[in-house]
């Protein structure tokens, strides 16, 4: 039986030691609704390693009746904000803080925002993840624009600032 160790050789994901961890997950429909869930159990790890840990929601969408079948949501929740809805279940479940935005993504609200609720640390010290949970190419647009503007007119350093995380997937449409 031959047994893969290949993974022995990796790197390590987190070259610097951030000390402030910034999760925005964009798009909270199907698959945003369950990533959800996921990041808030990174961020309370994150804070019990002792690092600053937040989550932002972003989207400007309504829970409707076709969403309960194939996303984290029940049919109380018809009509409420998805960002909105996400962001109170997780900081009653967790105990951390989870902000939200109810309207689309743009890499000038993350510049807008990032300010708004910056952890007090230097920007050395301060990684932003965003998490794309998105079905459609211009929000794959303003996710990338971000990620160039952070890591390469804002900053500088080698090790980036702002990772991107497509997990979305394309629009049936």
């Amino acid at each position: 039986m031959n047994v893969d160790l290949s993974f022995l050789n990796a790197k390590l994901a987190l070259p610097v030691d951030y000390k402030t961890v910034e999760f925005w997950l964009v798009g909270a429909g199907g698959t945003g609704s369950f990533m959800a869930m996921n990041l808030a159990r990174l961020a309370f790890e994150l804070k019990g390693l002792g690092k600053a840990a937040s989550i932002r929601i972003v989207d400007p969408d309504r829970v409707e009746t076709g969403n309960i079948p194939r996303s984290n949501f029940c049919f109380a929740e018809i009509g409420a904000n998805k960002a909105e809805t996400l962001a109170n279940r997780l900081s009653q479940a967790w105990g951390i803080e989870v902000g939200f935005v109810k309207e689309g993504f743009t890499h000038a609200l993350l510049q807008r925002k990032n300010d708004d609720w910056t952890v007090q640390s230097s920007s050395s010290e301060k990684l932003t993840v965003l998490v794309g949970c998105v079905d459609n190419h211009l929000a794959r647009l303003e996710m990338h624009e971000a990620v160039k503007f952070y890591n390469e007119q804002r900053y500088d350093s080698s090790s980036p600032r702002v990772w991107w995380i497509d997990g979305g997937n394309a629009s049936c449409n």
